[in-house]
């Protein structure tokens, strides 16, 4: 196995599959770097973060909005042997304060207008310093200290960028080596550091381009932000991994007519959308009037899609396949993929593994269940974590002989696929039967006028727990008519004996659904509807 510096060598060195002026990378429409060009500023910032004092094994956070300067102080900071801590710009100080004390980051890499983020915490801190990088729109920042940063601790990216292009000084880090940590947006408790060496990262980005049949002329675009694997080690890395390129999508001001826009001017092959994306494509005109011949396929996930939005989807671009994929980042970030063959008439499962995958469903002992039994989903691949950081007590319960226990609940169907039934938290208890949320929504999310839908449990003077469906509605839908439409599809026990209507479901970075957010909210209120 390779380290993640491999890609930059071979698609620069003396058998690269380039012309060095040929672009490896693309902001949108509005800026993009050969790969000449990003080989030169990786090694400039890799030198500069040397000349800092940087050394093997120290952590150093992101904390930027998409950019290309993303992608080359990742590339910098995993090619001298440090780790990357990809920190969410949407957290609130005080999360921020956790994380990167908690990671003990020595530098933060910071955009402008998140200064303050920073700032509001410094004491606290564990950095010892951080970098400021200009903002995306480019916009001159002047001196950070009229932001509230102390003087001295921080510095312009633009210094460390002083330092001399070339190859540094030091050898490229091990297979083994530690390149990156992630907070996992967790929907309970305090995020875990989820790790990936360079290994990890390395085979995640093989085993897609496997999947997908990736080679130089595939050129992909992510839509998430830059701080979670689906918008950096899912697509792009691929990409660059076989010699292709590489579009990242703006971080504010999310539009996917924009998207579509961009996807046609840069001539995307691979896109990545969120399940509510897709459905969205329907309704916005650049789906049917823009040139998308280029597009050969849309891989989504967080998610399953419904047969609606997969006829729907299909009706807009015919010739584009769908694939919904499903991971999570302690088990490598691929799991298993849903074909486009299969997207149709399976679309309540989550397809078949990735290539070097292997899903094992095991009961709370440990042991494989019966096939076609429900139990917890395990996975094992090359890309598994190999831990969370300085966490011994939750690898133990997530980590068992090389299997991640991913806490979904599911079965193997009969023809082979991974159906998820729920999560075991999520699971409703209700009149001594167990009910599996995922199972519910994947019937009311059919319904016509339903947008969007979570189920959760909430508490039952009688039943112990009742069923619940938080519904975002397209039309003027009555509760009354959505329970009415389950009787045919579901168990009395399962249908929903209350309904509530809201503007938009809470959700994570993941896109998934924050059900304790909806517990709290509803529960109550489920009371009263008695």
């Amino acid at each position: 196995m390779i380290d993640i510096g491999h890609i930059l060598r071979v698609a620069t060195g003396p058998t690269g599959r380039h012309r060095g002026d040929e672009t490896a990378l693309s902001l949108e429409n509005d800026e993009s770097w050969s790969w000449d060009q990003l080989a030169q500023r990786v090694s400039r910032l890799a030198n500069g973060l040397l000349d800092l004092g940087v050394v093997k094994g120290d952590r150093i956070g992101l904390l930027l909005y998409n950019a290309l300067d993303y992608a080359a102080l990742y590339l910098a900071i995993t090619r001298i042997g440090a780790v990357v801590v990809r920190l969410n710009w949407r957290l609130a100080p005080e999360e921020l304060d956790y994380a990167i004390n908690d990671s003990g980051c020595r530098i933060v890499c910071v955009h402008d207008s998140l200064v303050e983020q920073v700032a509001a915490i410094r004491g606290r801190l564990s950095a010892e310093r951080i970098v400021v990088v200009d903002d995306v729109a480019g916009e001159a920042a002047g001196g950070v200290a009229g932001r509230g940063v102390q003087p001295g601790w921080a510095m312009r990216l633009d210094t460390v960028l002083q330092a001399e292009a070339g190859e540094p000084p030091c050898p490229p880090p091990s297979p083994e080596d530690l390149a990156m940590i992630m907070y996992t947006s967790g929907t309970t408790g305090r995020p875990k550091g989820a790790m990936w060496t360079h290994a990890n990262t390395i085979t995640v980005a093989a085993m897609q381009a496997m999947q997908w049949q990736y080679c130089s002329d595939t050129v992909a675009m992510t839509t998430g932000p830059m701080y979670h694997v689906a918008a950096w080690e899912d697509l792009v890395l691929p990409a660059l991994l076989l010699g292709g390129r590489g579009v990242v999508s703006r971080s504010a001001g999310f539009d996917l007519a924009r998207v579509l826009r961009t996807a046609a001017a840069q001539r995307v092959t691979d896109l990545f959308l969120f399940p509510a994306m897709v459905a969205e494509l329907p309704s916005v005109p650049e789906a049917r009037e823009l040139d998308l011949s280029c597009l050969r396929r849309i891989i989504c996930a967080g998610t399953t899609v419904t047969p609606r939005i997969v006829r729907d989807f299909r009706a807009v671009l015919p010739h584009v396949a769908l694939a919904v994929g499903y991971g999570l980042t302690e088990g490598g970030a691929v799991v298993s993929v849903l074909s486009d063959a299969e997207a149709e008439t399976h679309s309540d499962t989550a397809g078949r593994p990735f290539p070097l995958v292997e899903v094992r469903i095991a009961g709370t002992d440990g042991i494989e269940c019966p096939h076609g039994t429900d139990g917890e989903i395990w996975v094992r691949s090359p890309a598994v974590s190999p831990g969370y950081w300085q966490r011994p007590d939750a690898d133990r319960e997530t980590f068992v002989d090389g299997w991640c226990r991913t806490g979904d609940q599911g079965r193997i169907t009969a023809g082979g696929l991974v159906k998820i039934t729920g999560r075991f938290k999520d699971m409703i208890r209700t009149g001594g039967e167990n009910v599996y949320p995922a199972e519910v929504e994947s019937v009311l999310a059919d319904h016509p006028a339903v947008a969007d839908i979570a189920v959760i449990g909430v508490p039952d003077p009688v039943y112990d727990e009742a069923v619940c469906a938080v519904v975002v509605a397209r039309d003027d839908l009555q509760a009354e008519e959505l329970v009415r439409y389950s009787r045919s599809r579901l168990a009395g026990y399962k249908r929903p004996r209350h309904v509530f209507f809201t503007d938009q479901l809470p959700r994570n970075p993941s896109g998934k659904v924050l059900k304790y957010q909806l517990r709290d909210q509803y529960g109550p209120l489920a009371r009263r509807d008695r």
